[in-house]
Protein backbone atom coordinates (compact mmCIF):
# COMPACT_ATOMS: atom_id res chain seq x y z
CA UNK A 1 0.00 0.00 0.00
CA UNK A 2 2.83 2.37 0.91
CA UNK A 3 4.58 1.60 -2.37
CA UNK A 4 1.43 2.38 -4.36
CA UNK A 5 1.06 5.69 -2.54
CA UNK A 6 4.67 6.58 -3.26
CA UNK A 7 4.18 5.69 -6.91
CA UNK A 8 1.07 7.87 -7.10
CA UNK A 9 2.80 10.81 -5.44
CA UNK A 10 6.02 10.52 -7.40
CA UNK A 11 4.90 12.40 -10.56
CA UNK A 12 3.57 15.50 -8.77
CA UNK A 13 6.57 15.54 -6.44
CA UNK A 14 8.92 15.37 -9.39
CA UNK A 15 6.97 18.15 -11.10
CA UNK A 16 7.27 20.36 -8.03
CA UNK A 17 10.98 19.62 -7.80
CA UNK A 18 11.40 20.45 -11.48
CA UNK A 19 9.53 23.73 -11.06
CA UNK A 20 11.65 24.55 -8.02
CA UNK A 21 14.84 23.86 -9.94
CA UNK A 22 13.55 25.87 -12.90
CA UNK A 23 12.73 28.77 -10.60
CA UNK A 24 16.13 28.52 -8.98
CA UNK A 25 18.09 28.44 -12.23
CA UNK A 26 15.88 30.65 -14.45
CA UNK A 27 13.60 32.91 -12.42
CA UNK A 28 16.24 33.99 -9.89
CA UNK A 29 18.73 35.40 -12.41
CA UNK A 30 15.88 36.99 -14.39
CA UNK A 31 14.60 38.89 -11.33
CA UNK A 32 18.10 39.87 -10.19
CA UNK A 33 18.96 41.13 -13.67
CA UNK A 34 15.71 43.09 -13.86
CA UNK A 35 16.54 44.74 -10.50
CA UNK A 36 20.01 45.72 -11.71
CA UNK A 37 18.60 47.11 -14.94
CA UNK A 38 16.01 49.24 -13.15
CA UNK A 39 18.71 50.73 -10.92
CA UNK A 40 20.76 51.83 -13.91
CA UNK A 41 17.67 53.35 -15.60
CA UNK A 42 16.63 55.60 -12.69
CA UNK A 43 16.25 59.32 -13.34
CA UNK A 44 15.52 62.21 -10.96
CA UNK A 45 12.49 64.50 -10.84
CA UNK A 46 13.93 66.77 -13.54
CA UNK A 47 15.04 63.84 -15.74
CA UNK A 48 18.71 63.86 -14.73
CA UNK A 49 20.29 60.40 -14.56
CA UNK A 50 20.84 58.82 -11.14
CA UNK A 51 24.14 57.00 -10.68
CA UNK A 52 23.36 53.78 -8.81
CA UNK A 53 25.44 50.84 -7.67
CA UNK A 54 24.80 47.91 -5.38
CA UNK A 55 27.16 45.50 -3.66
CA UNK A 56 24.88 42.46 -3.84
CA UNK A 57 21.44 41.45 -5.15
CA UNK A 58 19.87 38.17 -4.04
CA UNK A 59 16.47 36.70 -4.88
CA UNK A 60 14.98 33.57 -3.33
CA UNK A 61 12.26 32.00 -5.52
CA UNK A 62 10.99 29.92 -2.58
CA UNK A 63 10.26 32.89 -0.31
CA UNK A 64 9.91 35.41 -3.19
CA UNK A 65 12.14 37.77 -1.21
CA UNK A 66 14.43 40.16 -3.06
CA UNK A 67 17.32 41.70 -1.08
CA UNK A 68 19.74 44.46 -2.06
CA UNK A 69 22.79 45.17 0.10
CA UNK A 70 25.09 48.14 -0.03
CA UNK A 71 22.87 50.25 -2.29
CA UNK A 72 24.16 53.72 -3.22
CA UNK A 73 22.44 56.31 -5.45
CA UNK A 74 24.07 59.60 -6.45
CA UNK A 75 22.59 62.61 -8.21
CA UNK A 76 24.48 65.73 -9.28
CA UNK A 77 22.50 68.97 -8.91
CA UNK A 78 23.58 72.59 -9.55
CA UNK A 79 23.85 73.10 -5.78
CA UNK A 80 26.07 70.03 -5.42
CA UNK A 81 25.87 66.22 -5.31
CA UNK A 82 23.21 64.30 -3.37
CA UNK A 83 24.11 60.79 -2.22
CA UNK A 84 21.74 58.23 -0.71
CA UNK A 85 23.00 55.00 0.87
CA UNK A 86 20.95 52.05 2.14
CA UNK A 87 22.64 49.30 4.12
CA UNK A 88 19.99 46.71 3.27
CA UNK A 89 16.72 46.81 1.34
CA UNK A 90 14.50 43.75 1.07
CA UNK A 91 10.90 42.96 0.13
CA UNK A 92 8.67 40.00 -0.70
CA UNK A 93 7.50 40.14 -4.31
CA UNK A 94 3.95 39.18 -5.22
CA UNK A 95 3.28 36.37 -7.68
CA UNK A 96 1.89 38.86 -10.22
CA UNK A 97 4.99 41.02 -10.13
CA UNK A 98 7.13 37.90 -10.64
CA UNK A 99 5.04 36.82 -13.60
CA UNK A 100 5.56 40.28 -15.10
CA UNK A 101 9.14 39.12 -15.78
CA UNK A 102 7.91 36.14 -17.78
CA UNK A 103 6.02 35.41 -21.00
CA UNK A 104 2.85 35.09 -18.89
CA UNK A 105 2.81 38.85 -18.24
CA UNK A 106 -0.27 39.64 -20.33
CA UNK A 107 -2.31 36.91 -18.67
CA UNK A 108 -1.16 37.79 -15.15
CA UNK A 109 -1.49 41.58 -15.20
CA UNK A 110 -4.73 43.56 -15.45
CA UNK A 111 -4.98 46.20 -18.14
CA UNK A 112 -5.03 49.05 -15.61
CA UNK A 113 -5.50 49.85 -11.95
CA UNK A 114 -3.37 49.53 -8.84
CA UNK A 115 -2.14 46.12 -7.71
CA UNK A 116 0.02 44.81 -4.87
CA UNK A 117 3.55 44.16 -6.14
CA UNK A 118 5.41 43.58 -2.86
CA UNK A 119 4.92 43.08 0.86
CA UNK A 120 6.96 43.39 4.06
CA UNK A 121 9.52 45.83 2.67
CA UNK A 122 12.38 46.68 5.02
CA UNK A 123 15.11 49.34 4.76
CA UNK A 124 17.98 49.39 7.24
CA UNK A 125 20.57 52.11 7.89
CA UNK A 126 19.41 54.75 5.43
CA UNK A 127 21.51 57.90 4.98
CA UNK A 128 21.26 60.86 2.60
CA UNK A 129 24.03 63.41 2.18
CA UNK A 130 23.41 66.80 0.52
CA UNK A 131 25.64 69.90 0.33
CA UNK A 132 23.66 71.41 3.22
CA UNK A 133 22.75 68.47 5.47
CA UNK A 134 22.97 64.82 6.38
CA UNK A 135 19.88 62.67 7.08
CA UNK A 136 19.96 59.27 8.78
CA UNK A 137 17.21 56.76 9.50
CA UNK A 138 17.77 53.53 11.37
CA UNK A 139 14.82 51.54 10.07
CA UNK A 140 11.91 51.86 7.62
CA UNK A 141 9.12 49.31 7.20
CA UNK A 142 6.34 49.09 4.60
CA UNK A 143 3.46 46.64 4.93
CA UNK A 144 2.59 46.49 1.22
CA UNK A 145 3.62 48.26 -1.99
CA UNK A 146 1.19 48.91 -4.86
CA UNK A 147 1.85 49.91 -8.45
CA UNK A 148 -0.23 50.87 -11.44
CA UNK A 149 -0.42 47.92 -13.83
CA UNK A 150 0.53 50.06 -16.84
CA UNK A 151 3.63 51.31 -15.00
CA UNK A 152 4.62 47.74 -14.10
CA UNK A 153 4.38 46.79 -17.78
CA UNK A 154 6.65 49.72 -18.68
CA UNK A 155 9.20 48.65 -16.09
CA UNK A 156 9.11 45.05 -17.31
CA UNK A 157 9.69 46.29 -20.88
CA UNK A 158 12.70 48.31 -19.73
CA UNK A 159 11.17 51.70 -20.59
CA UNK A 160 12.85 54.67 -18.83
CA UNK A 161 10.90 56.04 -15.87
CA UNK A 162 11.64 59.09 -13.72
CA UNK A 163 11.59 59.00 -9.94
CA UNK A 164 8.56 61.31 -10.01
CA UNK A 165 6.77 59.05 -12.49
CA UNK A 166 7.41 56.09 -10.21
CA UNK A 167 6.12 58.01 -7.19
CA UNK A 168 2.86 59.07 -8.85
CA UNK A 169 2.28 55.55 -10.22
CA UNK A 170 2.75 53.78 -6.91
CA UNK A 171 1.20 53.47 -3.48
CA UNK A 172 1.81 51.79 -0.14
CA UNK A 173 0.21 50.91 3.17
CA UNK A 174 1.70 51.08 6.63
CA UNK A 175 4.93 53.04 6.09
CA UNK A 176 6.86 53.60 9.31
CA UNK A 177 10.34 55.12 9.67
CA UNK A 178 12.12 55.05 13.04
CA UNK A 179 14.93 57.00 14.69
CA UNK A 180 15.54 59.76 12.15
CA UNK A 181 18.16 62.47 12.51
CA UNK A 182 18.94 65.55 10.42
CA UNK A 183 22.31 67.25 10.86
CA UNK A 184 22.83 70.72 9.32
CA UNK A 185 26.45 71.64 10.11
CA UNK A 186 26.39 75.39 9.54
CA UNK A 187 29.53 77.34 10.47
CA UNK A 188 28.04 79.53 13.20
CA UNK A 189 24.99 77.65 14.55
CA UNK A 190 24.84 73.94 13.67
CA UNK A 191 21.31 72.51 13.70
CA UNK A 192 20.44 68.98 14.79
CA UNK A 193 16.92 67.51 14.48
CA UNK A 194 15.94 64.18 15.99
CA UNK A 195 12.67 62.40 15.25
CA UNK A 196 11.61 59.19 16.94
CA UNK A 197 9.12 58.10 14.29
CA UNK A 198 7.47 59.19 11.04
CA UNK A 199 4.63 57.25 9.47
CA UNK A 200 2.44 57.36 6.36
CA UNK A 201 -0.90 55.63 5.88
CA UNK A 202 -2.62 54.68 2.61
CA UNK A 203 -0.44 56.41 0.03
CA UNK A 204 -1.63 56.12 -3.57
CA UNK A 205 -0.09 58.40 -6.20
CA UNK A 206 -1.07 61.98 -5.36
CA UNK A 207 -3.17 61.10 -2.35
CA UNK A 208 -2.14 60.20 1.17
CA UNK A 209 -4.59 59.41 3.92
CA UNK A 210 -2.39 60.36 6.85
CA UNK A 211 1.14 61.47 7.73
CA UNK A 212 2.45 61.63 11.30
CA UNK A 213 5.62 62.86 13.01
CA UNK A 214 6.18 61.84 16.64
CA UNK A 215 8.61 63.05 19.30
CA UNK A 216 10.72 65.69 17.52
CA UNK A 217 13.59 67.59 19.12
CA UNK A 218 15.53 70.52 17.62
CA UNK A 219 18.94 71.60 18.91
CA UNK A 220 20.85 74.66 17.70
CA UNK A 221 24.48 75.08 18.67
CA UNK A 222 24.09 72.30 21.23
CA UNK A 223 21.08 73.88 22.97
CA UNK A 224 17.52 72.51 23.01
CA UNK A 225 15.33 75.08 21.23
CA UNK A 226 12.17 73.19 20.29
CA UNK A 227 10.24 70.03 21.10
CA UNK A 228 7.12 68.63 19.48
CA UNK A 229 5.10 65.68 20.74
CA UNK A 230 3.11 65.02 17.59
CA UNK A 231 2.22 66.47 14.17
CA UNK A 232 -0.53 64.86 12.11
CA UNK A 233 -1.74 65.64 8.56
CA UNK A 234 -4.80 63.96 7.05
CA UNK A 235 -6.35 63.67 3.60
CA UNK A 236 -3.29 64.97 1.74
CA UNK A 237 -3.50 65.65 -2.00
CA UNK A 238 -0.19 66.50 -3.64
CA UNK A 239 0.07 68.84 -6.65
CA UNK A 240 -0.25 67.36 -10.12
CA UNK A 241 2.81 65.56 -11.43
CA UNK A 242 3.62 68.27 -13.98
CA UNK A 243 3.31 71.01 -11.35
CA UNK A 244 5.64 69.24 -8.96
CA UNK A 245 8.14 68.59 -11.78
CA UNK A 246 8.15 72.29 -12.71
CA UNK A 247 8.52 73.26 -9.06
CA UNK A 248 11.53 70.94 -8.68
CA UNK A 249 13.15 72.30 -11.83
CA UNK A 250 12.67 75.92 -10.75
CA UNK A 251 13.96 75.21 -7.23
CA UNK A 252 17.03 73.35 -8.53
CA UNK A 253 18.18 76.25 -10.72
CA UNK A 254 21.46 77.93 -9.65
CA UNK A 255 19.48 81.17 -9.23
CA UNK A 256 15.80 80.29 -8.64
CA UNK A 257 13.27 82.47 -10.49
CA UNK A 258 11.26 83.78 -7.53
CA UNK A 259 8.56 85.31 -9.72
CA UNK A 260 7.98 82.02 -11.54
CA UNK A 261 8.02 80.11 -8.23
CA UNK A 262 5.39 82.43 -6.74
CA UNK A 263 3.19 82.11 -9.84
CA UNK A 264 3.47 78.32 -9.73
CA UNK A 265 2.69 78.31 -6.01
CA UNK A 266 -0.48 80.34 -6.65
CA UNK A 267 -1.41 77.90 -9.44
CA UNK A 268 -1.01 74.96 -7.05
CA UNK A 269 -3.01 76.64 -4.29
CA UNK A 270 -5.78 77.58 -6.74
CA UNK A 271 -6.72 73.92 -7.24
CA UNK A 272 -10.25 72.94 -6.25
CA UNK A 273 -9.10 70.47 -3.59
CA UNK A 274 -6.88 71.62 -0.68
CA UNK A 275 -3.37 70.19 -0.31
CA UNK A 276 -4.56 68.68 2.97
CA UNK A 277 -7.76 68.67 4.97
CA UNK A 278 -6.59 68.51 8.59
CA UNK A 279 -3.49 69.47 10.54
CA UNK A 280 -3.21 68.52 14.21
CA UNK A 281 -0.27 69.64 16.36
CA UNK A 282 0.22 68.61 19.98
CA UNK A 283 2.77 69.58 22.61
CA UNK A 284 4.97 72.24 21.01
CA UNK A 285 7.58 73.96 23.21
CA UNK A 286 10.02 76.62 21.96
CA UNK A 287 12.83 77.91 24.16
CA UNK A 288 13.44 81.69 24.20
CA UNK A 289 15.90 83.68 26.32
CA UNK A 290 12.90 85.11 28.22
CA UNK A 291 11.39 81.65 28.88
CA UNK A 292 9.53 78.86 27.10
CA UNK A 293 6.67 79.40 24.66
CA UNK A 294 4.30 76.42 24.88
CA UNK A 295 1.33 75.38 22.76
CA UNK A 296 -0.71 72.41 23.89
CA UNK A 297 -2.94 71.98 20.81
CA UNK A 298 -3.21 73.57 17.36
CA UNK A 299 -5.78 72.46 14.76
CA UNK A 300 -6.10 73.68 11.18
CA UNK A 301 -9.01 72.53 8.99
CA UNK A 302 -8.61 73.37 5.30
CA UNK A 303 -12.18 72.90 4.13
CA UNK A 304 -12.03 74.12 0.52
CA UNK A 305 -10.22 76.35 -1.96
CA UNK A 306 -13.14 77.46 -4.12
CA UNK A 307 -14.46 79.23 -2.19
CA UNK A 308 -11.73 79.61 0.43
CA UNK A 309 -12.85 78.08 3.70
CA UNK A 310 -10.65 77.17 6.62
CA UNK A 311 -10.64 77.17 10.40
CA UNK A 312 -7.88 77.22 13.00
CA UNK A 313 -8.07 76.65 16.73
CA UNK A 314 -5.40 76.77 19.37
CA UNK A 315 -5.58 75.98 23.05
CA UNK A 316 -3.24 76.60 25.96
CA UNK A 317 -0.80 78.91 24.19
CA UNK A 318 1.54 80.30 26.85
CA UNK A 319 3.95 83.16 26.04
CA UNK A 320 6.13 84.82 28.70
CA UNK A 321 5.24 88.50 29.03
CA UNK A 322 8.94 89.33 28.92
CA UNK A 323 9.02 88.03 25.35
CA UNK A 324 6.20 90.42 24.32
CA UNK A 325 6.38 93.63 26.27
CA UNK A 326 9.79 95.19 25.44
CA UNK A 327 10.50 95.68 29.11
CA UNK A 328 6.95 96.69 30.02
CA UNK A 329 4.63 94.31 31.81
CA UNK A 330 1.03 93.88 32.86
CA UNK A 331 1.16 93.79 36.67
CA UNK A 332 0.31 90.42 38.17
CA UNK A 333 0.66 88.61 34.85
CA UNK A 334 3.82 86.61 34.19
CA UNK A 335 2.61 85.02 30.93
CA UNK A 336 -0.01 85.50 28.25
CA UNK A 337 -2.30 82.45 28.08
CA UNK A 338 -4.54 82.23 25.01
CA UNK A 339 -7.23 80.06 23.43
CA UNK A 340 -8.51 80.97 19.97
CA UNK A 341 -11.00 79.79 17.36
CA UNK A 342 -10.86 81.59 13.97
CA UNK A 343 -12.68 80.77 10.73
CA UNK A 344 -12.41 82.25 7.23
CA UNK A 345 -15.01 81.82 4.50
CA UNK A 346 -14.78 83.12 0.94
CA UNK A 347 -17.79 84.98 -0.48
CA UNK A 348 -18.55 86.35 -3.93
CA UNK A 349 -16.49 89.09 -5.66
CA UNK A 350 -13.21 88.65 -3.77
CA UNK A 351 -14.91 89.06 -0.39
CA UNK A 352 -13.93 87.08 2.70
CA UNK A 353 -15.82 86.71 5.98
CA UNK A 354 -13.57 86.25 9.01
CA UNK A 355 -14.94 85.34 12.43
CA UNK A 356 -13.08 84.60 15.63
CA UNK A 357 -13.12 84.15 19.38
CA UNK A 358 -10.02 84.75 21.49
CA UNK A 359 -9.79 84.13 25.23
CA UNK A 360 -6.90 85.52 27.26
CA UNK A 361 -6.78 84.22 30.83
CA UNK A 362 -7.04 87.02 33.45
CA UNK A 363 -7.42 89.61 30.68
CA UNK A 364 -10.64 89.13 28.70
CA UNK A 365 -12.62 87.43 25.96
CA UNK A 366 -12.96 88.84 22.43
CA UNK A 367 -15.47 87.86 19.74
CA UNK A 368 -15.24 89.53 16.33
CA UNK A 369 -16.32 89.32 12.70
CA UNK A 370 -15.54 91.39 9.62
CA UNK A 371 -15.66 91.34 5.83
CA UNK A 372 -12.51 91.83 3.75
CA UNK A 373 -12.96 92.83 0.11
CA UNK A 374 -10.59 93.27 -2.80
CA UNK A 375 -8.10 91.20 -4.84
CA UNK A 376 -4.74 90.41 -3.20
CA UNK A 377 -3.12 88.16 -5.81
CA UNK A 378 0.59 88.85 -6.20
CA UNK A 379 0.76 91.07 -3.09
CA UNK A 380 2.80 90.61 0.05
CA UNK A 381 1.12 90.81 3.47
CA UNK A 382 1.65 94.55 3.95
CA UNK A 383 0.36 95.40 0.47
CA UNK A 384 -2.71 93.22 0.99
CA UNK A 385 -3.49 94.81 4.38
CA UNK A 386 -3.36 98.35 2.99
CA UNK A 387 -5.16 97.65 -0.30
CA UNK A 388 -8.15 95.67 0.99
CA UNK A 389 -11.44 97.20 2.10
CA UNK A 390 -12.90 96.31 5.53
CA UNK A 391 -16.57 96.36 6.41
CA UNK A 392 -19.34 95.00 8.65
CA UNK A 393 -16.90 95.05 11.58
CA UNK A 394 -18.28 93.71 14.84
CA UNK A 395 -16.29 93.35 18.08
CA UNK A 396 -17.52 92.27 21.52
CA UNK A 397 -15.08 92.31 24.45
CA UNK A 398 -15.69 91.03 28.01
CA UNK A 399 -13.09 92.38 30.41
CA UNK A 400 -11.53 90.04 33.00
CA UNK A 401 -8.69 92.24 34.21
CA UNK A 402 -7.15 93.84 31.11
CA UNK A 403 -8.24 97.42 31.89
CA UNK A 404 -7.08 97.25 35.52
CA UNK A 405 -3.67 95.86 34.53
CA UNK A 406 -3.27 98.49 31.80
CA UNK A 407 -4.17 101.20 34.28
CA UNK A 408 -1.63 99.90 36.82
CA UNK A 409 1.07 99.85 34.17
CA UNK A 410 0.22 103.42 33.08
CA UNK A 411 -0.27 105.00 36.49
CA UNK A 412 0.08 102.77 39.56
CA UNK A 413 -1.52 105.36 41.86
CA UNK A 414 -5.00 106.87 41.84
CA UNK A 415 -4.28 108.98 38.76
CA UNK A 416 -5.11 106.05 36.43
CA UNK A 417 -8.76 107.06 35.94
CA UNK A 418 -7.75 110.62 35.05
CA UNK A 419 -5.08 109.39 32.61
CA UNK A 420 -7.61 107.11 30.89
CA UNK A 421 -10.21 109.87 30.78
CA UNK A 422 -7.80 112.31 29.15
CA UNK A 423 -6.83 109.64 26.61
CA UNK A 424 -10.49 109.02 25.70
CA UNK A 425 -11.11 112.78 25.28
CA UNK A 426 -8.15 113.05 22.92
CA UNK A 427 -9.28 109.92 21.03
CA UNK A 428 -12.71 111.50 20.41
CA UNK A 429 -11.59 115.14 20.00
CA UNK A 430 -12.83 115.45 16.40
CA UNK A 431 -16.06 117.05 15.21
CA UNK A 432 -17.99 113.91 14.20
CA UNK A 433 -21.44 114.04 15.90
CA UNK A 434 -21.14 110.45 17.14
CA UNK A 435 -17.89 111.13 19.00
CA UNK A 436 -19.74 112.29 22.14
CA UNK A 437 -21.63 109.00 22.48
CA UNK A 438 -18.46 107.01 21.82
CA UNK A 439 -16.54 108.94 24.49
CA UNK A 440 -19.34 108.36 27.03
CA UNK A 441 -19.38 104.61 26.32
CA UNK A 442 -15.60 104.33 26.55
CA UNK A 443 -15.57 106.21 29.88
CA UNK A 444 -18.28 103.91 31.24
CA UNK A 445 -16.16 100.93 30.26
CA UNK A 446 -13.00 102.49 31.72
CA UNK A 447 -14.71 103.40 35.02
CA UNK A 448 -16.36 99.98 35.54
CA UNK A 449 -14.85 97.52 33.04
CA UNK A 450 -17.52 95.11 31.87
CA UNK A 451 -18.33 94.56 28.20
CA UNK A 452 -17.73 96.69 25.13
CA UNK A 453 -19.32 96.48 21.67
CA UNK A 454 -17.86 98.18 18.59
CA UNK A 455 -19.65 98.01 15.24
CA UNK A 456 -19.26 99.67 11.87
CA UNK A 457 -22.17 100.74 9.71
CA UNK A 458 -23.69 97.86 7.77
CA UNK A 459 -22.56 97.72 4.17
CA UNK A 460 -19.86 100.41 4.50
CA UNK A 461 -16.28 99.48 3.55
CA UNK A 462 -13.08 101.40 4.27
CA UNK A 463 -9.39 100.85 3.58
CA UNK A 464 -6.89 100.62 6.40
CA UNK A 465 -5.39 104.07 5.59
CA UNK A 466 -8.91 105.56 5.82
CA UNK A 467 -9.49 103.91 9.21
CA UNK A 468 -6.12 105.04 10.57
CA UNK A 469 -6.68 108.55 9.23
CA UNK A 470 -10.05 108.90 10.95
CA UNK A 471 -8.68 107.62 14.26
CA UNK A 472 -5.64 109.89 14.14
CA UNK A 473 -7.94 112.85 13.47
CA UNK A 474 -9.97 112.00 16.59
CA UNK A 475 -13.05 111.00 14.60
CA UNK A 476 -13.89 107.37 15.42
CA UNK A 477 -17.54 108.36 15.06
CA UNK A 478 -17.11 108.55 11.28
CA UNK A 479 -16.62 104.78 11.23
CA UNK A 480 -17.96 103.10 14.37
CA UNK A 481 -20.75 102.91 16.91
CA UNK A 482 -19.76 101.95 20.49
CA UNK A 483 -21.83 100.65 23.41
CA UNK A 484 -20.68 99.63 26.91
CA UNK A 485 -22.16 97.73 29.82
CA UNK A 486 -20.54 98.41 33.24
CA UNK A 487 -19.03 95.57 35.23
CA UNK A 488 -19.63 94.59 38.85
CA UNK A 489 -16.40 96.18 40.14
CA UNK A 490 -15.04 99.65 39.54
CA UNK A 491 -11.62 100.14 37.99
CA UNK A 492 -10.26 101.28 41.34
CA UNK A 493 -11.56 98.13 43.08
CA UNK A 494 -10.00 95.86 40.46
CA UNK A 495 -6.67 97.68 40.73
CA UNK A 496 -6.73 97.36 44.52
CA UNK A 497 -7.43 93.61 44.27
CA UNK A 498 -4.51 93.09 41.87
CA UNK A 499 -2.19 95.17 44.09
CA UNK A 500 -3.21 93.08 47.11
CA UNK A 501 -2.40 89.91 45.20
CA UNK A 502 1.02 91.24 44.28
CA UNK A 503 1.72 92.22 47.88
CA UNK A 504 0.83 88.78 49.19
Amino acid sequence: MMKKACLLLAPPLLAVLALALAAQFWLRPAVEEQARHRLTALTSVDGSPVQARVEAIAFSPFTRRLALRGLEMRLVLPQGPVTCRIGEFSLRLSLRSLLACTALRDAALPENGMMVVAEKALLLNLSALTPQSRVNAQREEVESVRMDSALLRQLADGAPTSALGLFYGMGASGIRCSFISVDIPTVNRPVYIRLREASLRDWQGRSLKEATLADMQVRIDGQDVQRLDRLNLRDILLPKEDQLRRFAQLSAAPVPDETALQALTREILAANAPLFRELRLTGLTSALPQGNVALEHFDFDWLSNTPSRYRLTLSDLTVPMAALSDGRALPGLDALRLDADISVEGREQDTILEKGAVKAAELGDLRYSLLLSGPTEGMDLRQALFSQHYGDISLHFDDHGLMARLALSLAPDQRAAAVLGDGIDNFCAGNAPENTAIAAALKTFADRPGSLDINSAKGEFHTLPEVLGALQAGNPGLLFRVAARPGEESLAQQMARIRAGLAS
